[in-house]
């Protein structure tokens, strides 16, 4: 169980070049005392995602410990599932609208995971596409993919998924954070502290 106090790191999503986004969360988590740390791994698109994700990932590995929970967005689930590749060790996991693989096993390191998904998110849809168009996948196990709109497909008993259209009526990649924030917010803070 979490207590006050607990180390949160945030990890951004593609498309984003200054970890953007996590203003609202991250005075969230403040205000429920926790410690909130950005990471920042740049950049990354379509053609540089496989190469600089796993970079990331390797990165992010060395950089939390074992009692710290992680929050990633978007592509930053990608770069989670590298840490963990990498042997990271977190407590909780929370990746909201994941442009992983449905099929995506989890490394050993997150004690639980938890997804946000909802089958109206068409940005990690075109992910999912562009998987299957690349033919550097093909070659080389791309792991981007559509978990943020279909939920995770593992029997992993530590993996749980929220459909976020069911539970709250939010739909799309980035509601969560927008018009729905006054029900999100609260509600991720919730499932990192276990309240």
């Amino acid at each position: 169980m979490s207590k006050r106090g607990s180390v949160v790191h945030l990890v951004h999503g593609a498309f984003n070049k200054n970890a953007s986004g996590w203003d609202a969360l991250t005075a969230e988590l403040i205000a429920a005392g926790c410690e909130a740390v950005i990471h920042d791994y740049g950049w990354v698109g379509p053609l540089t995602t496989r190469r600089r994700s796993r970079r990331a990932g390797h990165d992010l590995a060395t950089e939390i410990g074992p009692e710290d929970h992680v929050v990633a967005f978007s592509n930053g689930a990608l770069v989670c599932w590298e840490a963990l590749e990498a042997g990271m060790k977190c407590d909780r996991m929370l990746l909201i609208q994941p442009a992983l693989t449905k099929y995506a096993e989890f490394g050993p390191g997150a004690r639980s995971i938890t997804v946000l998904y909802n089958r109206r998110d068409f940005a990690v849809q075109m992910a999912r596409l562009w998987a299957w168009v690349n033919p550097v996948s093909w070659a080389w196990r791309h792991h981007w993919g559509a978990m943020g709109r279909y939920g995770p497909q593992t029997e992993d008993q530590r993996v749980s998924g929220i459909d976020t259209e069911r539970e709250a009526d939010t739909i799309g990649h980035t509601a969560w954070r927008e018009e729905h924030a006054g029900y999100w917010l609260p509600r991720i803070v919730g499932l990192i502290e276990d309240r």
